[in-house]
């Protein structure tokens, strides 16, 4: 009898420390400590006491700790495939259509449907972001929160102020010549070249077009990502014909203006550009000319934000309209892995992330008066401080930010105002189901990273065009074209 007393007593004791440890894990064997993978841009040497105190905050509010593992930006694409591929246990991840891409870990399994725990553990998250989540469902389904940000994209320039004012170039001008004046876009980007030779050292570099600036020049929407066959007529109406973007007139028109450019030695030391620390170099220095910017995109506040950056200023003034499409709104995402043992407590993670602005800024900007300042609610960064991640798009709504310095006081409103007013992709809330060609994706954007880069700087010839469309239709260029047209015809019909 006093055996089973004891017993008894023991089990009691048992459950109720289970249910009494608010800061265990979920299957109760101790405290939570999650694993987040991330990247950066910038200098973040001071990291383990930055996170520290965010973890102060962090366990106070939801009984966890988080691990934080950075990975230099270039890096982080094959890093997080070999710890996705491994099996290995982690919590949360950045993803996107362009880094570590969405569509692809969610056919394979590799995050967490969110969709029934969002309205109830992460309420801020769900109530912000209707109107724009639905571009993150795939079948039905959410598998990653959007950090809030610019999600219209356009092209836009990035000029060195100096050089710029020393060419006589004003970019407003430029911008009213392309939007209002109706001035072809290759036109504008080679007279503003010329005039920049004539001032630049011989070392700068000046940077090629990427095929999204031939995208925006001609409204087409890749579908999937940028890098992957597959796009639809942004001004055709009522028509959802897909077809492969690297075979359209608009990419052709592309690579015989891109040989012009190398013809005239319009497009130089681009061996610079692909080293990210010797872009990096280039863009502080301030002898980094990109007069279409093929990657970034226009934004209000950008330029100051560019500048905190790189601590160099560049002009940067819209050069096409705004766009919204689903692969602008899901361009930075976090997802949760479907091999996390802490589900439910990631969401609270991520959500004390998103509503409380004190850890935004600390994981974006670090400690207050040590690695940025704060006057009359403008932030400046310091310099060689120790810590500025340089990408405070990647985790978090950037609606919490503290504005940087000569930014306007407004810049969120107007950041709001542009996502809301941009023409809209006619393929906007339309979420690809990739599983039946997850095989093909991979091929074919490894394809894309073998050839593409090399014809948009010139280290290829423009006659390696034909054995690149040859290994891109090989790797199943038309198989992704057709499923995507198969999956759009029946969105359409829904309508």
């Amino acid at each position: 009898m006093r055996s089973r007393m004891v017993i008894a007593v023991l089990l009691f004791a048992m459950v109720a420390g289970v249910l009494s440890a608010g800061g265990e894990g979920e299957s109760g064997d101790g405290p939570v400590e999650l694993v987040h993978y991330g990247f950066s841009a910038g200098d973040v040497s001071d990291g383990p006491e930055v996170f520290g105190l965010i973890n102060e905050k962090l366990g106070a509010r939801i009984g966890a700790t988080v691990d934080y593992v950075d990975i230099p930006g270039p890096e982080y694409e094959q890093r997080i495939q070999v710890v996705i591929n491994s099996g290995e246990a982690y919590d949360v991840a950045f993803t996107s259509h362009w880094r570590n891409n969405y569509h692809v870990n969610v056919s394979r399994g590799a995050f967490t449907d969110l969709t029934d725990l969002l309205p109830d553990l992460a309420p801020t998250i769900w109530s912000t972001q209707q109107g724009y989540i639905d571009a993150a469902r795939v079948g039905g389904r959410i598998y990653a929160v959007l950090n809030e940000q610019i999600f219209a994209r356009s092209r836009m320039t990035r000029l060195p102020y100096e050089w710029a004012d020393a060419a006589g170039i004003v970019p407003e001008e430029y911008s009213d010549r392309a939007l209002f004046g109706g001035e072809d876009l290759y036109d504008l980007d080679l007279e503003m070249r010329e005039l920049m030779n004539e001032v630049m050292p011989e070392d700068a570099v000046f940077d090629g077009l990427g095929p999204e600036v031939a995208w925006d020049k001609n409204f087409i929407v890749p579908i999937i990502a940028s890098q992957v066959p597959g796009a639809v007529q942004g001004d055709v109406a009522n028509e959802l014909r897909v077809f492969n973007q690297y075979k359209s007139d608009a990419f052709l028109e592309l690579l015989d203006y891109t040989e012009l450019l190398v013809e005239r030695g319009l497009i130089r030391n681009t061996d610079l550009a692909r080293d990210p620390e010797a872009q990096r170099q280039a863009l502080a220095a301030g002898i980094h000319v990109t007069p279409v910017e093929p990657g970034g995109t226009f934004k209000p506040g950008g330029e100051e934000q560019g500048a905190e950056r790189w601590q160099y200023l560049y002009y940067e003034n819209q050069m096409t309209p705004a766009t919204l499409t689903t692969t602008g709104i899901i361009a930075t995402m976090l997802g949760v892995s479907s091999a996390s043992e802490n589900v439910e407590k990631s969401l609270e993670y991520l959500e004390a992330v998103f509503s409380d602005d004190s850890i935004y800024m600390l994981y974006h900007y670090g400690i207050e008066g040590r690695h940025h300042t704060v006057d009359d609610g403008f932030l400046t960064v310091v310099a060689g401080s120790g810590y500025n991640r340089g990408v405070p798009w990647a985790m978090g709504s950037q609606f919490q930010q503290i504005p940087v310095a000569g930014q306007p006081a407004d810049v969120w409103d107007q950041t709001r105002e542009l996502n809301a007013s941009a023409r809209q992709s006619p393929a906007l809330g339309f979420a690809f189901d990739p599983a039946n060609v997850t095989a093909e994706i991979g091929q074919t954007r490894s394809v894309h990273d073998e050839f593409v880069p090399g014809l948009m700087d010139g280290s290829r010839p423009r006659s390696d065009y034909q054995e690149f469309i040859e290994k891109m239709d090989d790797a199943g260029a038309e198989r992704i074209v057709a499923e995507l047209q198969r999956q759009i015809d029946a969105w359409a019909a829904t309508r």
